[in-house]
């Protein structure tokens, strides 16, 4: 085996993926001890032991995934704890201070943000009290999985805290930095413009945070994200720039010297992935030069990846990690086979070809900008890295200095924000569902194996049932990793989305068809981008073919209005009753005339085969909708998908519920049966009356609600349903609710 830390690599982040996709550290441990026997066995007999070295790594990915973490503080959960700590990070989030502190375990801290400043705080041993609690997973499949993320930091718990009694500093190197990067900033303020220090800060350090949202939607459009965090090539340029101006000096000190100050700077960054992978490969690189050895680029990089995931097993899931380490493998596989010429150009497009459809996949969006954008980006990087570390320099050593060459720096990042808006008005970011997770990693597997010596050496040979056993081979190992592993997903018939205080249910057809009923709504908040557009991106929905609004409230439009803006929804159902409010509801929801769609009780809709829609309530011909009366008009309608019934109530109350029950009379059961009804107005008490319930019969009930001042769900209505036996979801205590109908009935998940 020409490369076994690559193979070793690969086989303990599959160990890593397999117990985070099925929970096997049993099968793991399985693995693990016959394997290391036989290892051992082969090392002391010199017989061939790459096999069993394999299948060990494997086992003990496995084991190690989820066994990392200290769990000192699993019995304090909900409870309030005082514990010391050592302050690693510290900064300022809007009102309150973010603490990353290592006390029994590593703890993220949210404190109030008072008399204390963040970097006072960082190095310092403080005394915490408050309340330890586990971080909220996903809300609705797709969502940023945020517990997941912590780990990668080797966090599994959060503390609020109350107080907070900091003192003396013992960890003078975190404190030094802190100090350092907050007298850069204030050095700086007087003379860049407010957006060019943000994206210097955000290129020297990773602060992102810095960054206004025009700017950073600006550099994700560009495809140029990996410029504004620290990252492998930031460290790389210093690395380079620091050989060339300590070429004179001895070689150990050389890298001495190099090292150090490039782990300083690891320690500005605060150690993202991608800088302790370009940190663990320099130093490989300056051993190698000083021991005269030759240096394998896929070896080293493989060697980091292996560091970071025993450390922390799950950064393995960071988009940071994946993304940095394709890259890398993607250079150490290509260079081999390019020219010199021709290296720089075709690096690019090679790494431009792996991350594509991983970028897709990871943020449902595809920059065509980032193939013209980078090589002239990463010039302007080159050139603002060392006048940007100079300027460190200087606002310590020589204020004198510092306005010129800040004068440079904002000259800089204001090219590079030129080049940035160009390139992103030429040719702009486009949304795109995730591609299948079978496809990503079939072409992962295709584009590295087509790069390696192998295939090149066979199709030479023309072995060409070899190259298509190979490829045989990967499309059937990817075809493994399917959706239906990852639990709970969203392609289940019915979603009931978590949108916090309103109603939204997506139903996928059989055929393919997305149906939304209602889609949430808040002041302040722009739910239709911020929830509803990735959830669908990445649940491959690329269009809403038929959106009801049940009643023009806040929480149940606002979000379709806000959605119809950036993604295509191709027609607008709400109740007749709206007809005077035609041009303002056009307007809003960015549709021609003919998208919209008027509904009235009795009118049935076949969406296809198999699902229709039917509106119970109300009737046609009523007068203007009284603003202040709008819920006794909110459609009533039940969705049938497969034979799976659905009644969508909105936001009725008991008066509305009497009207359908005296309309319908003796028919009222057959009109209203339900396999899963949405219990009206968030759980209200006025509203689910005994008759109406008696009416539905459902089996289910899932409660759209958020946290309110209401009270809802009420008391009451908990009580009412529980004495009729019927299953209660919330989201606000199981996130969003998946249903489907089975061969043996109805299958419920829940995101949490």
């Amino acid at each position: 085996m020409r490369r076994p830390l690559f193979a070793f690599f690969l086989c303990f982040a599959c160990g890593i993926a397999l117990e985070h996709l099925f929970r096997c550290r049993k099968a793991g441990l399985w693995l693990l001890l016959p394997a290391a026997a036989a290892l051992l066995f082969c090392l002391l007999r010199k017989k061939q032991f790459w096999p069993y070295a394999l299948a060990f790594l494997l086992g003990a990915g496995c084991l190690w995934a989820d066994g990392s973490l200290p769990r000192a503080l699993d019995g304090s959960v909900g409870e309030t704890v005082r514990c010391r700590a050592l302050v690693l990070e510290a900064e300022l989030q809007g009102e309150s201070l973010r603490l990353l502190v290592l006390g029994p375990e590593k703890l993220l801290v949210r404190l109030p943000a008072g008399a204390q400043r963040a970097e006072d705080l960082c190095g310092r041993a403080v005394v915490l009290q408050g309340t330890v609690a586990l971080p909220e997973g996903p809300r609705n499949p797709g969502a940023f999985d945020y517990p997941l993320y912590l780990q990668g930091r080797g966090v599994r718990h959060v503390l609020t805290a109350e107080s907070c009694e900091s003192g003396p500093v013992r960890l003078p190197l975190h404190r030094a930095a802190a100090l350092l990067k907050a007298r850069f900033r204030a050095s700086l303020a007087p003379l860049l413009h407010p957006d060019s220090l943000a994206l210097l800060c955000a290129m020297l350090f990773g602060e992102r945070e810095a960054l206004s949202d025009a700017q950073y939607a600006a550099v994700q459009s560009g495809g140029l994200s990996h410029l504004t965090a620290v990252s492998g090539l930031h460290v790389g340029m210093l690395y380079a720039l620091l050989q060339a101006l300590l070429r004179r000096q001895d070689p150990r000190l050389r890298a001495l010297l190099s090292l150090s100050v490039l782990f300083f700077y690891g320690f500005l960054a605060a150690f993202s992935p991608s800088v302790v992978r370009a940190l663990v490969m320099v130093s490989l690189h300056a051993c190698a030069r000083l021991r005269h050895k030759a240096y394998d680029l896929l070896s080293c990089s493989a060697a980091a990846a292996l560091l970071i995931l025993f450390l922390h097993p799950a950064r393995l899931f960071s988009a940071g990690f994946q993304l940095s380490f394709l890259a890398v493998f993607s250079l150490a596989f290509v260079l081999p086979l390019l020219k010199q010429k021709a290296a720089f150009l075709g690096s690019f497009f090679a790494i431009q070809l792996s991350l594509l459809p991983a970028v897709a996949y990871l943020f449902n969006y595809v920059s065509v900008a980032s193939f013209f954008l980078n090589p002239p980006g990463v010039f302007l990087a080159a050139l603002l890295v060392p006048l940007g570390l100079l300027l460190l320099a200087l606002s310590l050593l020589c204020g004198a200095l510092l306005p010129p060459c800040a004068a440079a720096a904002d000259f800089l990042c204001r090219s590079l924000a030129l080049l940035i808006e160009a390139g992103g008005a030429l040719f702009g970011a486009r949304a795109c569902c995730s591609p299948p997770l079978p496809f990503l990693l079939f072409w992962l597997l295709f584009l590295f194996f087509v790069s390696s010596e192998t295939f090149w050496d066979w199709l030479r040979k023309r072995a060409l049932r070899r190259i298509a056993g190979v490829l045989l081979c990967g499309a059937l190992f990817s075809a493994l990793f399917t959706p239906g592993l990852f639990l709970p997903d969203g392609r289940a018939a019915a979603v009931f989305l978590d949108v916090g205080q309103g109603d939204c249910l997506h139903v996928r057809t059989p055929g393919g068809r997305n149906l939304l009923i209602d889609g949430g709504g808040r002041e302040g908040r722009d739910l239709g981008t911020e929830v509803l557009k990735p959830y669908l991106l990445k649940n491959g929905v690329k269009q809403i073919d038929l959106a009801i609004v049940t009643h023009l409230h806040t929480d149940h439009y606002k979000g379709i209005a806000e959605l119809s803006q950036s993604f295509p929804v191709r027609q607008l159902a709400l109740y007749s009753g709206y007809r005077s409010m035609e041009d303002e509801v056009l307007r809003q929801f960015s549709l021609p005339k003919e998208g919209l769609l008027y509904l009235q009780r009795g009118e049935r809709i076949r969406v296809e085969e198999g699902v229709f829609l039917e509106i119970l309530h109300p009737p046609a011909g009523a007068k203007a909708i009284d603003p202040e009366d709008e819920n006794s008009c909110s459609l009533l309608l039940r969705v049938t998908v497969d034979d799976l019934r659905l009644l969508m109530t909105a936001d009725l109350g008991t008066e509305g519920e009497e009207t359908v029950l005296r309309h319908y009379g003796d028919a009222a059961a057959e009109a209203l049966a339900c396999d899963v009804l949405k219990v009206a107005h968030h759980g209200s008490k006025y509203s689910s009356s005994e008759a109406f319930l008696d009416a539905a019969a459902p089996r289910l009930a899932v409660i759209q609600v958020g946290r309110n001042l209401y009270g809802h769900p009420a008391p009451e209505t908990i009580e009412k349903l529980q004495k009729k036996d019927i299953m209660i979801y919330s989201n606000l205590e199981r996130g969003a609710v998946l249903i489907d109908r089975t061969a043996k009935g109805i299958r419920v998940r829940s995101m949490l």
